[in-house]
């Protein structure tokens, strides 16, 4: 049996704290100089979520509206905790910074927790590789510094595989269910749980009967759950499934019937989220992976891959998701992981030398030397290899430190062309997202030249700007009641906003939704169509998004 002494073990600690230190730090810094940088929040469901807790402190929980309630039903263990936060955050603080630096910190835990990950599936070169090619993928970024479930789920999509690689079932069965009512693709974990642990039964031929019931128990809990706060929330026990079909909406309006193309996505669309090189590391990785390390984690992420790759294929062919790049991650992850592993195994070819020839002794002269006690016994304490040590042969190749020092140059080059690629797609997708966000301020200046502030007014607008607008005019005293063009029915939707009470129609030229709806507003000049005149009061285009709006007041024609 092998001990461990004290200072061994104190010592194992401080490394590991050390590393795990220099792991937060890295996954810090560039989020909080992005934080500082974008200093509005950049995911329009963050604002939902925060208004859905205002109304909630304000008014009560009965008068959310549906279109803010499904922040519960899609997510309730998130929603949960930045409730937990709006009451111990003070009413003079800043509460989206608050909320943005949850996914901050769990940013962090996800960093240290995919390092865990790959070191004990492969080796610490391959972890540290694994966090760099990770933190910085452009959708990680993103949602690191936005108020979004997407971090906190992938710290618990990270540590159900992480828990199942230590075997600890029952853990692994706690943390998929917590991450399926954070985000219902941790319905995947769950599935994932049980079919490990059925094959492991199998491989054993035994029953775990314990491991067996607390798994199950958590996979029904986790439908139990969102029937509860469906009924809770919204009276209808089936209000989580209701909220994702209104969420698809616009999926089902601009690409209807292309279930072909839409499946393709999940098959082809990496290049979408990932730069080409780091896409064709990724699949390079993978059958590295798969030729040298054959082993039970291996088998375990493409699992996990393929499982997710089933999953939203499924839901494209019910209608039942959007094509966003950022849910690629999910079954990307896995491949990401193989690409470290892989880039870490071409480091140790390129920089293993011809093993030294050992100098020979005569076998008199060998026989007449005295052996010492050193030779003669054994080990009392035979030394661990290092997590993956075992597993390949290029790993015991001795190293000559010319052949390292070019190998090394090469890492860090191709690392430095991968890292800055992903910085910079983010970074051009943030200041996209940031400049539509920040243009409403612009817009709400427009708005105070018609709209009397502290006066309930309804008007329609585009949903994709309803966050950021309602923000910047509540901090100017503007109380906006919003429709959006996408809910409108197509059958007589001038009908629609009289019976409704919309007074204005704030209508941004060439949308979609909007010209589906009101095409004849493109036109600007008075117009009657059936039993509504619209009058055009103000066309402007916004600085930072280059955006054209034309602003149409809203009266019943005599």
């Amino acid at each position: 049996m092998q001990v461990t002494s004290v200072p061994a073990l104190a010592f194992a600690w401080h490394s590991r704290l050390l590393r795990w230190s220099l792991l937060a730090l890295a996954t810090l810094a560039p989020r909080l100089a992005l934080l500082a940088h974008y200093n509005v929040e950049l995911s329009e469901d963050g604002y939902s979520a925060v208004s859905t807790l205002r109304v909630i402190q304000e008014q009560g929980l009965a008068a959310v509206p549906l279109d803010l309630i499904d922040r519960f039903l899609l997510h309730p263990l998130y929603m949960l905790l930045l409730s937990a936060l709006r009451i111990l955050t003070p009413s003079s603080a800043d509460f989206f910074l608050a909320a943005r630096l949850v996914s901050v910190i769990s940013a962090c835990a996800v960093a240290i927790l995919i390092f865990e990950l790959s070191r004990r599936a492969f080796d610490e070169l391959a972890a540290w590789l694994a966090v760099l090619l990770l933190m910085f993928v452009p959708t990680a970024l993103y949602e690191g510094i936005s108020i979004l479930s997407s971090t906190l789920f992938l710290a618990l999509y990270v540590a159900v595989l992480l828990a199942l690689l230590k075997g600890r079932y029952r853990l692994a069965a706690l943390l998929a269910f917590l991450a399926a009512i954070t985000r219902y693709e941790g319905a995947v974990l769950v599935a994932l749980v049980c079919l490990l642990l059925l094959h492991r039964d199998l491989k054993q031929r035994r029953l775990h009967q314990r491991d067996w019931l607390v798994t199950l128990a958590l996979a029904g809990a986790f439908p139990l759950t969102l029937i509860l706060v469906g009924v809770l929330t919204s009276g209808n026990p089936l209000g989580a499934i209701a909220a994702n079909s209104m969420a698809t909406v616009w999926l089902r309006t601009l690409a209807p019937a292309e279930f072909s193309r839409r499946a393709l996505f999940f098959l082809t669309g990496y290049p979408r989220l990932l730069p080409d090189l780091l896409v064709w590391i990724a699949l390079a990785g993978a059958l590295i992976v798969v030729i040298w390390h054959r082993q039970r984690a291996t088998g375990m992420l493409l699992l996990a891959s393929a499982l997710y790759v089933v999953f939203y294929e499924t839901l494209v062919w019910f209608d039942l998701t959007t094509l966003e790049e950022r849910f690629l991650i999910y079954s990307a992850l896995p491949f990401l992981i193989f690409g470290a592993a892989g880039l870490a195994d071409a480091w140790r070819f390129l920089a293993h030398a011809a093993p030294p020839t050992p100098r020979r002794i005569p076998t008199a002269a060998k026989s007449l030397r005295p052996e010492s006690p050193a030779e003669t016994a054994p080990p009392a304490y035979p030394a661990r290899p290092m997590p993956g040590q075992e597993r390949s042969a290029l790993r015991r190749l001795p190293t000559s430190w010319p052949r390292s020092a070019l190998a090394g140059l090469a890492l860090v080059t191709v690392l430095a062309v991968i890292l800055v690629q992903c910085y910079r797609r983010a970074d051009a997708g943030m200041q996209w997202l940031y400049n539509n966000h920040a243009s409403q301020s612009e817009v709400v200046d427009h708005l105070l030249r018609f709209i009397l502030p502290d006066q309930p007014t309804r008007i329609t607008i585009y949903a994709g700007f309803a966050g950021p607008l309602d923000f910047f005019a509540r901090q100017r005293h503007l109380d906006l009641v919003f429709n959006f063009f996408r809910f409108i029915p197509p059958d007589h939707p001038e009908q629609y906003l009289l019976d409704l009470g919309v007074q204005y129609v704030l209508y941004p030229v060439d949308n979609p939704f909007a010209k589906a709806k009101y095409p004849y507003l493109d036109h600007l000049e008075q117009q009657t169509h059936g039993p509504v005149t619209f009058v055009p009061l103000a066309q402007f285009t916004t600085t930072l998004n280059g955006q054209l709006y034309t602003l149409w007041s809203v009266s019943r024609s005599p």
